[in-house]
């Protein structure tokens, strides 16, 4: 990429986004759930005109999402993806954004993602107590989440072990002892001893 086109990504990655937290976009893939609150500080007003486009493949990527899978799940973007991908970035080469965030999304990002969302609903010190009732209250939230569907049964299952300690904490019994070995359940665990 030349540095102009590299700017050009990062004006057209502002405008996108702005339009997004101001629903002049529709989020698309459970894409609202894995952005977050991230974006432009300030009210940015951007002309329908300017987002057109943008807006044409974004509704035709819907519809190829729509005939590959019935739940969005990181597998079924990354295979629409694949499939799709070079016909929507001909529609609108600025498509590439999309595309990178969401495979950026499916290499990690949304893991990393409900992990950190996960770590916020633990108590996080001595400072910072919350009872089990709420952790569990929390973690309810995150388990009826789309961002749960996206990241697929590999993290699923790592939850369901620190949800169950959650849920066993609030009924007043020892939480199991759980054969997953994975160091992200180490470190929740230490949250709530």
């Amino acid at each position: 990429l030349s540095i102009f086109d590299e700017r050009t990504l990062q004006v057209w990655a502002f405008v996108k986004t702005a339009a997004l937290q101001a629903h002049g976009l529709e989020p698309i893939m459970s894409e609202e759930c894995l952005w977050g609150p991230s974006g432009p500080e300030e009210d940015v007003e951007i002309s329908p005109d300017l987002l057109e486009e943008c807006a044409v493949v974004r509704r035709v990527a819907v519809r190829c999402m729509e005939s590959h899978a019935v739940v969005t799940t990181s597998a079924a973007v990354e295979g629409m993806l694949d499939k799709q991908g070079a016909f929507l970035l001909g529609m609108d080469r600025r498509w590439k954004l999309e595309d990178a965030f969401f495979r950026h999304m499916i290499a990690g990002g949304a893991e990393a993602k409900m992990k950190a969302m996960v770590l916020s609903q633990l108590p996080s010190s001595s400072v910072d107590v919350k009872t089990a009732p709420v952790c569990l209250n929390g973690l309810t939230r995150l388990s009826k989440s789309a961002l749960m569907d996206w990241v697929g049964s590999g993290l699923q299952a790592i939850f369901q072990v620190v949800f169950d300690d959650v849920r066993a904490i609030a009924g007043g019994r020892r939480p199991k002892e759980s054969c997953l070995n994975d160091t992200f359940v180490a470190p929740a665990r230490h949250r709530m001893a």
